[in-house]
């Protein structure tokens, strides 16, 4: 990846603290490895559970269970594959792993992993030669979504993989890194375009591309102007503003860390910009609707109303300093999911409390899995996808 394309997905570029290491150049050779971490979380925190690597004969380098220093709150068994037994006799700490890394990967090594930008954040080590196959491959609705490293192998290696996320067994991080390499392998045979929706066009580069505006001077002489959009991206790299997008997308791109920040800065840059992209995500990191990240620094206590009233406050801010004849557009992108996640605990519990063999038909009837809770959960599903639009032409007074 070049460092336009690591800045533009998040990859850490500069060492933070004194808890952070670099990969040094050792000798002219390069190498190619993969990398796959697994978290839990601590409070608010991603916290490393368990790093991975492979060389690229898919030979395990190490496979390290990892004792956070923090106190787990959440072992996310489901994706992680971790559990509170697993790490009772551990005793390896996150500098024993950056040690292992910084000995084995040199600055002129290649890593390769899927979304490595979380793994080395989590790792807290900055190396700048990654092969991304979450950013390599295409989603099939293309970008900004990204593909699953799951739907990449069942597509493209005929393999199925993190099938532990189905039976609450979890993830495999050795399974992961795996195929994540294969599938560069299968790239560097293929070639580039292999897995690329090759006439899929960015919508800022196919605004820019398609528009011809002229506007009448004072003299009545027609003038073309720029169709530039703005991007207000939520994202704990803010110091990376200077990052410029590719000319032709016309795209000014800036990063917030919460929904305060993304009204403000929605003010001061909305002039002259004829397309805007902002989310609003206070309330969905309130709700417990996701995790909030560890860059978020606003408040997690805002009581529904409240929450409401700051919500309905700045998207009334945002209207009152839209150009006049714009055309906002209000979507929720979903309803509450918290019933689904409920059901689907039920449902992980139950199915591996049936794998170790546990009489089940014995357990009450909040923990059991039946049909009735199978149908519930069809239909929490279909809830939580439903979703809201709103549009309203500011019209000129």
């Amino acid at each position: 990846m070049s460092e336009r394309d690591m800045i533009s997905h998040n990859y850490p570029m500069f060492v933070k603290d004194d808890t952070w290491r670099e990969t040094i150049a050792r000798d002219d050779e390069s190498h190619i490895y993969a990398i796959d971490c697994e978290f839990c979380k601590a409070g608010t925190q991603q916290v490393l559970t368990r790093a991975s690597l492979i060389d690229f004969e898919g030979n395990v380098v190490f496979d390290e269970f990892v004792k956070p220093a923090q106190e787990i709150t959440d072992y996310v068994t489901r994706y992680s594959g971790i559990t509170e037994e697993i790490l009772r006799d551990v005793t390896t700490t996150l500098e024993q792993v950056q040690q292992l890394f910084i000995d084995k990967i040199s600055a002129n090594d290649i890593l390769v992993g899927h979304s490595l930008e979380s793994d080395l954040e989590v790792l807290k080590i900055k190396h700048n030669r990654v092969v991304d196959t979450a950013i390599v491959y295409d989603h099939n609705r293309g970008p900004p979504a990204k593909p699953s490293l799951r739907w990449l192998a069942q597509k493209y290696l005929d393999q199925k993989i993190q099938s532990g996320e189905d039976t609450g067994e979890g993830h495999s991080s050795v399974e992961d890194a795996k195929a994540s390499l294969d599938l560069v392998k299968m790239k560097i045979v293929e070639g580039k375009c292999f897995g690329v929706n090759v006439n899929e066009v960015s919508i800022f580069k196919r605004l820019a591309s398609n528009y011809n505006l002229t506007k009448k001077t004072g003299n009545s002489d027609e003038e073309e102007t720029d169709f530039r959009s703005l991007w207000i991206n939520y994202s704990h790299y803010k110091d990376q503003e200077t990052y410029v997008e590719p000319e032709d997308y016309q795209l000014d791109r800036v990063y917030v860390n919460n929904d305060d920040e993304v009204v403000d800065k929605f003010k001061s840059e909305v002039q002259g910009k004829r397309f805007v992209v902002l989310q609003l995500r206070e309330m969905e990191f309130n709700n417990k609707w996701c995790t909030a990240p560890q860059h978020y620094d606003g408040r997690l206590d805002y009581q529904q109303s409240e929450l409401y009233q700051r919500t309905n406050d700045r998207l009334q801010s945002i209207y009152e300093n839209l150009p006049e004849n714009s055309l906002f557009i209000v979507y929720s992108q979903s309803r509450s999911p918290l019933e689904m996640y409920r059901l689907q605990e039920i449902r992980q519990k139950f199915q591996k409390l049936e794998r170790d063999g546990v009489d089940v038909t014995k357990l009450p009837q909040e923990e059991s899995w039946d049909f009735d809770k199978q149908q519930e959960l069809i239909e929490k599903t279909a809830i939580a996808r439903e979703s809201l639009a709103f549009v309203k032409l500011k019209q000129t007074t």
